[in-house]
């Protein structure tokens, strides 16, 4: 949390058990109408650049703490409790963008798939798309066996019921995304090791396509899972995009 409490002013509120980190944008930045925010899915504070363009485009920054929950409903609960709260009572737009950076594409896809309807858009960079890939190692993705373990326990899931794993992944449920024409903003590098595109990026939006969903991609050539990241004005102008086209 040191690089938002240093540039940015950070409050955490503690909502029905619910830790929810907001992030505000610097005082000088003129707020556009409607407080307009981007919802970090995992890892707060790791390769920022695109939430730090729009913390100084005016936009607010939350972080929900619910760490290695992997999007499930534990999870979402939680979310949920966030989102009522910072839009009923803090006034946030009720169509927040999403950044999803690895597994955090876990939480950005359960969240959309169960509320199309509270999310304006979303940026899924070198994301977890199939849980059979990582942590599973199922394919082509080196085992993250301690993960998997965990995966599993707060699913409930036997891990011989790979049927179930991919129905909880997020490459089976964008069903929901591709209905409400939620735009997908998918980065990945094509050299990714530990979260390989072949079988979750890429999968995702050939299934994404063909359901009607709009997306859009860029590849980062030679590129591994890290570092996650493009040019922080493609995300902002994204994100602006969508939320003026959606108001």
């Amino acid at each position: 949390m040191t690089t938002y409490r240093d540039r940015y002013p950070l409050s955490t509120r503690e909502i029905n058990g619910v830790t929810v980190h907001i992030i505000s944008p610097p005082p000088a930045v003129e707020p556009p109408a409607g407080v307009p925010w981007v919802w970090r899915a995992e890892f707060l504070g790791a390769f920022d650049d695109a939430d730090c363009a729009m913390l100084d485009a005016g936009w607010h920054l939350v972080y929900v703490e619910v760490p290695d929950r992997y999007g499930d409903p534990v999870a979402m609960a939680a979310w949920w409790t966030a989102y009522r709260f910072l839009v009923e009572e803090l006034g946030f737009d009720p169509r927040p963008g999403l950044i999803a950076l690895s597994r955090g594409g876990l939480y950005a896809i359960s969240w959309a798939a169960a509320h199309p309807d509270c999310v304006s858009a979303i940026y899924l960079d070198n994301a977890v798309c199939d849980l059979r890939s990582w942590p599973g190692g199922l394919g082509d993705a080196k085992p993250a066996p301690t993960e998997w373990q965990q995966m599993l326990k707060v699913y409930a899931l036997d891990p011989a019921d790979l049927d179930s794993v991919a129905a909880i992944s997020p490459i089976s449920k964008l069903a929901p995304l591709a209905a409400a024409r939620i735009p997908l903003l998918v980065a990945y590098g094509d050299a990714d090791r530990a979260v390989p595109a072949n079988e979750n990026s890429i999968p995702l939006v050939a299934n994404y396509t063909n359901l009607g969903g709009p997306s859009e991609v860029v590849i980062r050539p030679g590129a591994d899972h890290h570092p996650h990241g493009i040019d922080p004005a493609t995300v902002r102008a994204f994100f602006i995009s969508h939320k003026q086209q959606r108001h």
